[in-house]
């Protein structure tokens, strides 16, 4: 590093559990010849090594450094004192910290100055950090934000110019409005969970975007529009007031969508271009008519207890499919499972079928993978008859699992 930093002014109350043992008091020198000068009584005090430099603030507001950096370490600075706000710019010659995580024992306020910083961490990782602003503007190679449980975060994050931002994370967050992601051309992950979001995010922009979570944002009354977005491979929505399904055209690499728990929830999503889909949960919403899968040849697990649908979905070609649940919901008609032979996980429980002889037949004539679990119990459907009881009593020799009325 070429200098040493020295330290003045009295520890604060609390430290990142990661740095506790790294203290040298009250002047700590770590590999450098050259000191800078002493910082102002109380400003800040730090540790610094080749790839960790650590800033306590002390009474004052600001925290400053200078000198140089080496690229690629990580700085993390914050206040163990409540009282404390944060601003710390850093105006370094040389490279400077490639890695950037702010700490704080409350409510600070950040202002990071570093073109060349590419990860600022500002999230709750390093004991609780609350923010109630985070200036990033001038961060234009930032390639990650971590803002995560800053439940004092009212204020969107600018994001103007940041076009190599590939993760962006403001999930627990008190904002109400989604940033502007128009820039961000690069954004790859954007977890917004459990936010105060009424309004989706605008992610046309956004083609590179792999992972959307929009879970528990409970005020949330319309679904994002990802047309377009062909490389999204996971979307959750779950926990809103969404009485719509998102649209999904054009999203050919999506393997997960989870749309469970929105009890306004009635317009099933349409997946005609979802060919790459893996996993489908639609549990606990009362739409009233299952989604069309045959084109989903990849689906391995389709949930659907809890809805109002009463004809099952059309299962045909889907040879990879290995869970299917439709329990608790008024299904009527049992579904059709020839050609399923990757099945072992049946869940029909709490139901209104007539007849369930033939889920048995052709589970038992497929052949069904061995050690399988099928349960029609419960509800008002039907017993097993005829060939159907023996094709159940073949099953359960084959290390089935089988439930019935």
């Amino acid at each position: 590093m070429g200098f040493t930093v020295h330290g003045s002014g009295s520890r604060g109350q609390v430290e990142p559990p990661a740095i506790a043992l790294a203290w040298q008091w009250p002047s700590f020198a770590v590999g450098g010849s050259t000191p800078p000068p002493p910082p102002p009584l109380g400003a800040f005090y730090a540790i610094w090594n080749a790839t960790t430099v650590c800033i306590f603030a002390g009474r004052s507001t600001t925290g400053y450094i200078a000198g140089t950096i080496a690229g690629g370490a990580t700085l993390i600075f914050g206040s163990g004192n409540p009282a404390v706000d944060i601003v710390c710019t850093l105006p370094c010659t040389g490279a400077t910290p490639n890695n950037v995580a702010v700490w704080s024992a409350t409510s600070a306020v950040s202002s990071i100055e570093s073109g060349n910083l590419t990860r600022l961490n500002v999230g709750t990782d390093y004991g609780g950090a609350q923010f109630s602003n985070i200036d990033v503007s001038a961060c234009l190679s930032l390639i990650e934000l971590r803002a995560n449980g800053n439940t004092l975060q009212t204020t969107r994050p600018t994001l103007t110019g940041l076009t190599a931002l590939a993760n962006l994370y403001l999930n627990g967050t008190s904002i109400t409005t989604a940033p502007n992601t128009s820039d961000c051309t690069s954004l790859q992950y954007y977890d917004l969970q459990s936010t105060l979001i009424v309004a989706p995010p605008d992610v046309s922009a956004n083609t590179a975007l792999i992972y959307l979570n929009l879970s528990n944002c409970v005020d949330l009354d319309t679904p994002p529009d990802c047309t377009g977005l062909a490389a999204l491979q996971q979307l959750y929505i779950t926990n809103s007031i969404i009485t719509a399904s998102p649209t999904l055209t054009g999203c050919t690499a999506l393997l997960t969508l989870s749309l469970s728990n929105n009890g306004s929830l009635i317009t099933e999503p349409t997946l005609t271009d979802c060919t790459a889909l893996t996993t489908l949960t639609l549990t606990n919403c009362p739409i009233t008519t299952a989604p069309v899968v045959t084109q989903s040849t990849a689906l391995i697990k389709l949930l659907l207890n809890g809805t109002s649908i009463t004809a099952p979905p059309s299962l045909t070609g889907l040879t990879a499919l290995v869970t299917l649940s439709i329990r608790d919901t008024p299904l009527a008609t049992e579904p059709a499972l020839a050609g399923l032979s990757s099945i072992t996980q049946v869940d029909l429980k709490n139901t209104a079928m007539a007849s369930v002889d033939l889920i048995f037949i052709k589970l038992n004539a497929t052949p069904a993978p061995a050690n399988g679990n099928c349960n029609t119990g419960g509800g008002t459907s039907a017993a097993p008859t005829g060939a159907s009881a023996a094709a159940r009593a073949s099953l359960i020799a084959n290390g089935w699992s089988i439930t019935t009325n």
